[in-house]
């Protein structure tokens, strides 16, 4: 019974893989997500936990450091899946979130997802790669629009997000509203002290942002994860540019990165 379950699995792996890729990518997804639930179960809804004392101050620095850059109707390559917005939409974000460089920040993000694997395996229940890396700052007392607007992220399946917050959830830095399976109709606020993680369905629980107030300030990296049946032999993040969703291919994140 087992053999011949592993012999189904390994022929739609193959299957897969020789699949060619046009707007079958999200067919992709699809099946490679399938097969990781049928192997390692379900991901959890959320799981929160906070870095290290040393880590969190990491991420604080590769804030005070961080240049600063716009967000634009781009990719990093064909290898991405990229938002396609309204100019005014960009132009709208650029007013009221500053988006950072993370492509220097790559050995660090290296370092601190290995030393956090275990929780993060835990959320995600199955092997995993970094196939998005994004950051940026708040304006304070930014409007009810984009991030801050209530939304679901609207990934392609096997996706989940990894939130870090520096300095902390709560106050003047506000906080994150999530209206989960258990109180779909009533927001829940998530604070938190410095180094909050949370890691949740982003693409199946509504959320917000809820923008820092006057005096406080609400650093935020976002880390998108991809859900593997295997462990790659590399783990080396892929980055792209801050309108960059994830990978295009599902197949990608096995491959190594450098």
């Amino acid at each position: 019974m087992i053999k011949h379950l592993a012999q189904k699995v390994k022929r739609r792996i193959r299957n897969l893989i020789r699949r060619p890729q046009s707007r079958e990518g999200s067919e992709s997804f699809k099946l490679h997500n399938e097969l990781v639930n049928h192997s390692w179960g379900l991901p959890r809804e959320m799981h929160k936990f906070v870095l290290t004392p040393d880590y969190t101050k990491v991420v604080k620095e590769l804030f005070d450091s961080a240049v600063w850059l716009s967000i634009e109707d781009d990719t990093a390559s064909e290898a991405f899946l990229a938002s396609h917005l309204r100019p005014e939409t960009y132009n709208r974000l650029n007013a009221e979130y500053q988006y950072c460089d993370v492509r220097p920040w790559s050995g660090h993000m290296q370092e601190l997802i290995r030393a956090a694997r275990d929780e993060i395996f835990f959320a995600l229940n199955s092997p995993f790669r970094v196939v998005q890396l994004r950051a940026w700052t708040t304006v304070p007392n930014a409007s009810q629009f984009g991030p801050s607007d209530w939304h679901k992220d609207g990934l392609e399946p096997g996706h989940l997000k990894m939130m870090i917050y520096p300095l902390g959830l709560g106050g003047a830095n506000g906080a994150l509203a999530l209206k989960t399976e258990h109180s779909p109709s009533q927001e829940e606020i998530i604070e938190g002290e410095e180094g909050l993680v949370i890691i949740f369905q982003n693409s199946d629980i509504e959320h917000r942002a809820i923008p820092p107030k006057d005096g406080g300030s609400r650093p935020t990296i976002e880390i998108t994860l991809q859900r593997l049946f295997v462990q790659p032999q590399d783990d080396a993040p892929f980055i792209g540019t801050p309108n960059d969703r994830h990978l295009s291919d599902p197949r990608t994140a096995y491959q190594l990165r450098y």
